[in-house]
């Protein structure tokens, strides 16, 4: 686990940045989180002069809301990067039932790992759509939903991910920061200990 921590938000931001940017210099499938802390990340990655056009994006997870939602993640997504490159986004397609949706995107996900996996940490240490104490926890399926209707990548597809790339911002993220490098919760209590196993995996912190 490598742990960068930022005094600076602009200079987390094009740190940031330019890891993802690395490794889109060639045909990369990167897997992307929403929420506010990437949104300026993901516009500063769609003005670099890269290969958009041989990337493919995808959803890490969404909430079963329609796409033009306020908080869709695919809305932003799609605002903040998509729109402004030629890259092809595969996303978690809202205007279906949640099992429709949840099969049509299994089927659009590549069968190998993805290059890249984005993701956030909650207060309550869930990653992804991945949350304390559910069944989703476990699920071996690549894609599921969980109760509070939200669609998610599982662990499974996360971890065969190649890298993993994990943003935190402000300092009420200093406690998952300490939990991360001195586990003293269970996966069940806190899911993103499942990820500090990982080979590759980079935190970029900003402390506020």
């Amino acid at each position: 686990m490598q742990l960068h921590t930022f005094q600076n938000f602009d200079e987390f931001v094009e740190q940031s940045t330019k890891i993802i940017e690395d490794i889109c210099q060639n045909p990369a499938k990167i897997a992307l989180s929403g929420g506010t802390t990437p949104k300026p990340i993901y516009e500063k990655l769609a003005t670099q002069s890269l290969p958009f056009e041989k990337l493919e994006f995808y959803q890490v997870d969404e909430r079963y809301v329609p796409l033009d939602h306020q908080n869709s993640n695919s809305k932003m997504i799609f605002e903040s990067l998509i729109s402004k490159t030629n890259a092809n986004f595969h996303y978690f397609d809202t205007k279906l039932p949640i099992d429709e949706a949840i099969e049509k995107y299994e089927q659009e996900l590549p069968h190998e790992p993805f290059d890249l996996t984005i993701l956030g940490i909650g207060p309550d240490g869930h990653t992804a759509s991945l949350f304390p104490n559910t069944e989703t926890l476990d699920e071996t399926k690549p894609v599921t939903h969980t109760s509070n209707d939200r669609l998610t990548l599982t662990f499974p597809k996360i971890l065969e991910s190649k890298k993993l790339l994990i943003f935190l911002n402000g300092p009420t993220k200093q406690k998952i920061v300490e939990e991360l490098q001195n586990p003293t919760l269970s996966y069940k209590d806190f899911p993103a200990r499942k990820l500090i196993a990982h080979p590759n995996l980079t935190i970029h912190f900003f402390a506020g």
